[in-house]
């Protein structure tokens, strides 16, 4: 079944696509994973990808090692297989495998920088989102961060990448924030960045100078980092890595950017930054500032 029929049978009513026969081909990879291999060999680029990539998916949930995946996804990728789907569901595949011993090899992590190298560095095109589309609600830093949805394309393979190269025997940190640098000139959906912040928690384990310049880009670029949940928490473990001077240019961003939470956010932001076992003195005049304007307490 072409990957056009998506979750119907084309003639038989009641019956299920592409869809469905790639959940059955996943169900089957559980428990012959060799047969399934074999089965992806037979199935071609462009009209079966669906039930390919959730095929993959299933197969890095089985014994099947490392190598075996890796080489399944490589060769269907050399194949032709290059649907937005079928590439989210092989990141995810690699994923489960990324932070395992012996890890993802070399060849497939250059696969994965050539599917981000696919999207072109240029000016931003894609719409701003609504701020109701992707900002969650208060409290930012104290409460739970909700339910995030995850997008398809490419922040599977970033995730994939981050796991990869932050898990390798000698942690590759400089390659990580190195990537991150470059796929944030890149006219990337806003989505993917959004879902991404609450994992930049790992850039603590950047050099100082690089988190700061691709923070910079990234707030300048996609202002709707700082419009969700993920990106305030984000710049509360920032203001660790980077200079005073700098989250308080970046909380003055968040202030004045227009989002119904902004001034909830810059506040909660400064107050922790305040109190915090490293307080940071202009945080701790601001919110002294704050406190002050609003009189005496009867």
């Amino acid at each position: 079944l072409p990957d056009s029929t998506g979750f119907h049978h084309p003639t038989r009513f009641m019956e299920g696509g592409a869809v469905e026969a790639g959940r059955e081909l996943a169900a089957m990879a559980k428990t012959q994973p060799e047969r399934v291999l074999a089965l992806i060999e037979r199935l071609a680029p462009q009209h079966n990808e669906t039930p390919v990539g959730l095929a993959l998916e299933a197969l890095a949930q089985t014994d099947l090692s490392t190598a075996q995946l890796c080489e399944a996804v490589a060769t269907c990728h050399r194949r032709g297989f290059a649907s937005e789907q079928f590439r989210d569901d092989a990141a995810r595949a690699l994923g489960r495998r990324a932070g395992g011993n012996p890890g993802l090899p070399e060849d497939i992590l250059d696969m994965f920088r050539a599917w981000l190298a696919e999207v072109p560095q240029d000016v931003r095109t894609k719409p701003r989102l609504v701020p109701q589309d992707s900002s969650g609600s208060p409290p930012f830093l104290s409460g739970s961060s909700g339910f995030i949805s995850l997008p398809a394309g490419n922040y599977t393979v970033l995730d994939t990448m981050l796991v990869a190269l932050l898990s390798a025997k000698q942690p590759r940190a400089a390659e990580w924030i190195q990537l991150l640098k470059e796929h944030v000139e890149r006219d990337e959906q806003p989505t993917c960045w959004t879902a991404l912040a609450h994992r930049l928690e790992h850039l603590r384990n950047c050099d100082s100078k690089d988190v700061t310049a691709f923070l910079a880009r990234l707030f300048v670029r996609y202002p709707e980092v700082l419009e969700c949940t993920g990106g305030v928490q984000l710049l509360a473990w920032a203001a660790w890595w980077v200079e005073p001077s700098q989250t308080q240019s970046w909380l003055a961003l968040l202030a004045e950017n227009g989002w119904q939470h902004a001034l909830r956010a810059s506040g909660e932001l400064t107050a922790l930054l305040a109190v915090r076992s490293q307080p940071l003195p202009w945080a701790n005049e601001d919110l002294t500032a704050i406190v002050d304007s609003q009189g005496p307490i009867d």
